[in-house]
């Protein structure tokens, strides 16, 4: 309060972490929101027929009976194609989320809303600075063991979400160097072997010497998803909202505050799909384009959703260069019309050609937009639900910065490696025989759930309900599909995940 007394609306640039706040200002006579710049913390609004509603929560606005409530069709479009409403669009028309970084200021007496970024990303492709690998590594190491010392700070007990994964067993490892026998966290598969990266918490956990807990993730009933339903306001394709709901119940009987370790995918080029797309990239120039734009037709007319390959033909006759590249489209425009048996009008893509390197572009995109609408919501509704705060010291505004402004593309990702500055930082950090390349966090089996009858059949009850707001005919053939090989559990998911909210 005093900071915005002090330096008014500049006072966002002094911040530093995670916030949604609303200050009333008496002396201008009007009211300032603001969030901060990665998106950790929710804030809402609606504006319509001058009714100005905020509040961190969808179901806040809701309670308030003027409030239309009407789906966004273009909100409803995007959900279907990434799993995850984007930008600042919500399901429900006239209610907007506040994107990260941004501020708005609502005028009362004029009843104007003004909205701005006071924090953005540039746009630039290399650093200027010709630095050698080492360098970022140590520089890395340094800034993140400064963001984790900082946020170990707590008048509560604190522990870490440990996957197994990179990021938060770097976290656990320099968190150790400041406290003794923290408390750790891991979900375990133990039916589905390829998914249970428990081993690997265990031996971080007893290379720092942990207090660690692991959480059984076998037998969990579907009827989990009424009750996120409820709490997440939107409907959201991340199946792995059910183990990070699961194990936020767990921690809280242990600790009030949690560390993890998201945004170090986004940051430093953990997703597989970047290796994908940048070795693409490689080969697309030696493919003619008649050959190019013949295979993407083709397959979007006759290859069936879910068949392996099917998304990365279609990305042939793509622009690598746009900012806004769909690499994993959940539906198609043609099948969701098919779904709701009327015409959606095309969504305009209205995004901006910018010349970087494809892979800047694709993790300032998922910067932007998978790590606030998806990642973050997931984490911040399902540990909110059980009174957890998960602080992220990856979204450390000096090492965003960092990473965006400074390391070049090499650095990161190639075709053939990913992480690569954080994979050398484990080499110093962790144990010898640790492995890095193997990545699953709390992601769930859901297609091999999807085999087992109490799952199949939950899904197949809300689906095909006669309160069911989708074509029976096309839902029945992405079952058949899945039965037959191809990889539909998300997308039935996604649908289910709709329906029920």
């Amino acid at each position: 309060l005093y900071a915005y007394e002090y330096w008014g609306e500049e006072c966002n640039k002094k911040i530093r972490g995670m916030f949604a706040y609303a200050i009333y200002d008496v002396n201008k006579n009007k009211i300032f929101l603001s969030r901060d710049i990665a998106g950790e913390k929710p804030i809402y609004f609606y504006y319509h027929n001058n009714i100005f509603i905020f509040a961190s929560e969808i179901k806040a606005i809701l309670s308030d009976k003027r409030v239309i409530r009407k789906i966004d069709d273009n909100a409803l479009q995007n959900y279907l194609k990434r799993g995850y409403c984007s930008g600042n669009e919500t399901i429900i028309k006239n209610i907007y989320k506040l994107s990260p970084a941004q501020q708005l200021q609502f005028k009362i007496d004029e009843k104007k809303i003004v909205i701005k970024n006071y924090w953005e990303l540039k746009n630039q492709q290399f650093s200027e600075n010709i630095t050698n690998i080492n360098s970022h590594v140590d520089t890395v190491h340094q800034m993140l063991t400064n963001s984790v010392k900082e946020q170990l700070i707590a008048d509560v007990p604190i522990g870490i979400l440990l996957s197994g994964g990179i990021d938060s067993s770097l976290i656990t490892g320099i968190a150790s160097q400041f406290k003794d026998k923290l408390n750790t966290f891991n979900v375990k598969f133990s039916n589905h072997e390829s998914f249970d990266e428990s081993t690997n918490a265990k031996k971080i956990s007893n290379y720092f010497k942990t207090n660690h807990h692991e959480i059984h993730a076998d037998d969990i009933s579907p009827d989990i998803l009424f009750k996120l339903s409820k709490q997440y306001d939107e409907p959201l394709t991340d199946s792995s909202m059910i183990p990070t709901y699961l194990i936020s119940k767990k921690v809280v009987q242990h600790c009030k505050v949690v560390l993890g370790g998201d945004g170090g995918d986004e940051l430093f080029g953990g997703y597989n799909h970047y290796k994908r797309v940048l070795k693409l990239n490689e080969y697309i120039k030696y493919i003619p384009s008649i050959i190019k734009n013949l295979s993407s037709s083709i397959s979007r007319k006759i290859i069936p959703l879910g068949v392996k390959g099917k998304n990365w033909i279609e990305l042939l006759d793509k622009d690598f260069s746009k900012n806004d590249l769909y690499y994993a489209q959940l539906f198609d425009q043609n099948t969701m019309c098919n779904l709701f048996k009327r015409n959606f009008e095309v969504k305009q893509d209205n995004t901006h050609i910018h010349r970087n390197s494809v892979l800047f572009n694709l993790l300032r995109n998922d910067f932007r937009e998978y790590l606030p609408n998806d990642i973050l919501v997931k984490v911040d509704r399902a540990s909110m639900l059980n009174s957890l705060e998960v602080r992220s010291p990856f979204l450390n505004r000096d090492l965003i910065e960092y990473s965006f402004n400074e390391i070049n593309d090499e650095f990161k990702v190639t075709s053939t490696n990913k992480k690569i500055v954080l994979k050398l930082l484990c080499k110093k950090l962790l144990p010898k025989n640790f492995p890095v390349d193997k990545k699953h966090g709390f992601e769930i089996p859901i297609n091999l759930w999807l085999r087992e009858k109490k799952w199949k059949n939950f899904f197949e009850e809300i689906l095909f309900d006669k309160r069911s707001i989708f074509n029976e005919k096309v839902v029945k053939s992405l079952f058949i599909n899945q039965k037959l090989g191809a990889k539909n559990a998300e997308r039935l998911f996604c649908l289910t995940t709709l329906q029920i909210w």
